[in-house]
């Protein structure tokens, strides 16, 4: 999705909410998928709850705050550079 994101002529605040809209969608999928088959009580919903949301909000007030002060080049190759990272 971030490379797809990547080669598109989005802004970098296009390309924020895009990524967390598609992001967001899923999660929230997941999580309805799990209460309808049963398995919402699951450890692993309490370890995604736990330890996702939390990376969610930090990288969401990260992102805002440096995203205003990058030129839209670096912004890609920062995020390029992420992904590799991962």
């Amino acid at each position: 999705l971030v490379f797809y994101a990547q080669a598109t002529p989005w802004t970098p605040a296009e390309f924020k909410r895009n990524i967390l809209c598609v992001s967001a969608i899923n999660s929230a999928a997941v999580l309805i998928m799990d209460y309808f088959t049963g398995r919402l009580d699951d450890f692993y919903v309490l370890d995604f709850v736990q330890f996702s949301a939390p990376a969610v909000v930090v990288g969401l007030l990260a992102g805002k705050a440096l995203g205003a002060r990058m030129n839209p080049q670096l912004f890609r190759n920062v995020v390029l550079v992420m992904c590799a990272l991962m």
